[in-house]
């Protein structure tokens, strides 16, 4: 069987790296054929948690890779401007469980009675990333938390990296500037055709075209925009100097015409800015992005964004990965996880020699529910951001109702109700709501139970833990120097 792997940079070369690797020994075929590179020196890839085991099963070693790269460590994100204070989403859990129930109820009621500590103040990777230590997750840590990691990837040498190993496996590549498509009876694709004449057959082809999602666009396609819940439709990315000690995490900042990201690594500081066209013109937000940053920004440039999600994700005998298939605002770094979510479900379903209609309905079910999960993620900064300015003011759109429920939920009980397809693991959900100051009611009367005393003696240890361990932390900057450069 050949895979055909149309587009270009990430989207590509994990969707080639990820095929060989798993099904390559079963004497898959693997071709790459590459449109030009749309990454440039600015961008990065800000990376969440999973995507290190995904590296771990294609076997990219991870010192390597941040070596190569010049990318750097992310333990999550500091929010300012977002809720009452700013707060931090940490990529772990918050305290641990109390007579064997969830800490966050036990947290609520101790907010109730007058704690006036943060919940990212329970995080034992929160507490190391606010002061530049780098936590490595092992039997200690482990034992008391969850502590987990991402990347902020610089984009053209990730995607070199990531080209230079699949053609090393034995991936083909065929570099073109565009391509047609040739279509059977049924509409499946049959081939593409190149400018120089050439035609490039396959059993399978891959969407991995960006927004533009070329091949689903010929098959007719449709696309469902989320404008009305995400008001910004321009990118803006720049980059500045390194900064002398690289956080290991990304700063967001609300402003009032969008929101601001600062992406560190070990070569340069990134800078992602989106916003509404309506509110501000590309050449004011350039101006505002170099007031706000404090960073000398170059290689400036704006591109178009677009929110929403192709009706299919698999449609007839191809499948659409990344922005092929779905395009999120890029706050909470979900690309590359959108990426890997559709690489992991299409390697679980993938087609027999009876085309896998079956496959096809159930993969597109699970995809759906991964986008919209995310989406609700996403909508929570829009719903609840305390900014005033009229990008924050009023979504255009009703709250679906998946998110309403959990809204309400929270808000009555302190429970977020999850759902299959989520991202986001309940840690996240409970930082980021509680950080843009949703006010909960009530918890669970069985934390009752332990008394006011004993919970504080509870609290206290759990606190003077993580002082403990964050003091034996090595700092980001030598585990870099370490390792990684």
């Amino acid at each position: 069987m050949k895979v055909v792997i149309f587009g270009r940079d990430a989207a590509a070369w994990l969707s080639a790296n990820a095929l060989q690797s798993a099904l390559g020994p079963t004497g898959l075929t693997v071709e790459v054929v590459e449109l030009p590179s749309l990454s440039q020196a600015q961008d990065i890839y800000p990376a969440l948690p999973a995507l290190e085991a995904f590296h771990g099963q294609m076997r990219i070693d991870e010192h390597a890779l941040l070596k190569a790269t010049g990318g750097s460590y992310s333990l999550g994100q500091s929010f300012t401007g977002f809720g009452p204070a700013p707060f931090f989403h940490a990529y772990g859990s918050h305290g641990v469980a109390i007579d064997r129930l969830p800490f966050f109820q036990y947290f609520t009621r101790a907010r109730q009675k007058g704690l006036t500590v943060a919940l990212e103040d329970f995080s034992l990777t929160a507490a190391g990333a606010k002061v530049g230590r780098f936590i490595v997750p092992d039997s200690t840590t482990v034992s008391f938390a969850r502590t987990d990691y991402g990347y902020h990837l610089p984009a053209v040498a990730y995607v070199d990296y990531l080209r230079a190993k699949a053609l090393k496996s034995g991936v083909r590549m065929i570099s073109v500037r565009d391509a047609g498509v040739e279509q059977d009876a049924e509409g499946n694709i049959t081939a593409l055709l190149t400018r120089n004449g050439s035609r490039i057959t396959g059993d399978l082809f891959i969407d991995a075209s960006g927004s533009d999602a070329q091949l689903m666009r010929a098959l007719e396609i449709g696309f469902e925009s989320w404008r009305g819940w995400f008001r910004g439709d321009r990118v803006l990315a720049a980059a500045g100097a390194p900064y002398a000690n690289v956080p290991p995490y990304a700063r967001i900042e609300a402003l009032d015409h969008g929101w601001q990201g600062l992406y560190a690594a070990q070569d340069r500081t990134r800078l992602v800015q989106v916003h509404d066209s309506r509110l501000i013109s590309d050449d004011d937000a350039l101006q505002m992005a170099a007031r706000t940053s404090g960073l000398k920004l170059g290689d400036a440039v704006v591109s178009e964004l677009n929110s929403g999600r192709s009706a299919q994700a698999w449609a007839k005998n191809c499948v659409a990965v990344g922005e092929a298939a779905c395009v999120f605002d890029p706050i909470d770094s979900p690309g590359l996880h959108t990426i890997q979510n559709g690489l992991v479900h299409l390697l679980a379903l993938f087609p027999q020699a009876d085309g896998g209609a079956v496959e096809r309905t159930e993969y597109n079910h699970l995809m759906q529910q991964g986008f919209e999960r995310t989406r609700d993620f996403q909508i929570v900064h829009s719903a609840l951001c305390g900014q005033s300015g009229a990008y924050w003011r009023a979504l255009e759109t009703a709250l679906p109702e998946t998110l309403t429920r959990k809204l309400e939920t929270f808000r009555a009980r302190g429970i977020v109700p999850m759902s299959d397809g989520e991202i986001y693991p309940l840690d996240s959900w409970e930082a980021i709501l509680t950080g843009h100051g949703l006010v909960l009611e009530t918890f669970e009367p069985l934390v009752e139970a332990t008394s006011d005393a004993d919970l504080m003696a509870h609290l206290k240890r759990m606190l003077g833990y993580i002082r403990e361990q964050v003091q034996s932390m090595n700092s980001h900057d030598s585990y870099l120097e370490l390792f990684c450069k």
